[in-house]
């Protein structure tokens, strides 16, 4: 994402579409549902996030918007497909980042699914994996896909 929208400041053509799979969009890891998801949700913790978060940051400020995108205040996003569990830690974050695009009127796709666990379209043993990937390919259909490059 942070690259999507360093791009489309310098100038560049904007993506038709963006899909982002359980995202991390607030590296201050300030959203409730990393408290409140915390004790039922093994696959991320709070305390791998922070390792993660110095290791990407090299101690930067976590509310920098090309880190923590929630904080963007100058969203201008193509149409967006937001897929998550909410049963996940990052639950709060994509909620935020949600509600954020549909206050922007950014086109938004939301697939808020209960008790799945993180980028489960990803794990075709999940029930509903498959149907998500379907809901997927449906938003790619309608906001197209890239040309197929010629070979030089």
């Amino acid at each position: 994402l942070a690259a999507v929208q360093a791009a489309i400041a310098r100038g560049h053509r904007r993506p038709d579409g963006l899909i982002l799979f359980s995202p991390w969009l607030d590296m201050t890891l300030s959203g409730r549902s990393m408290s409140e998801n915390a004790s039922s949700y093994a696959m991320l913790s709070v305390k791998i996030l922070t390792r993660m978060r110095g290791l990407y940051l090299q101690g930067e400020d976590p509310t920098d918007r090309r880190a923590s995108p929630l904080f963007d205040q100058c969203l201008e996003l193509p149409p967006t497909m937001l897929v998550y569990s909410t049963a996940e830690i990052l639950t709060a974050d994509a909620a935020r980042f949600a509600a954020k695009l549909r206050n922007t009127g950014t086109p938004l796709t939301e697939l808020a699914a209960p008790g799945k666990p993180h980028v489960y379209p990803l794990f075709r043993m999940v029930p509903g994996a498959a149907a998500a990937l379907r809901t997927v390919a449906d938003f790619v259909a309608k906001h197209g896909a890239p040309a197929p490059r010629k070979a030089a």
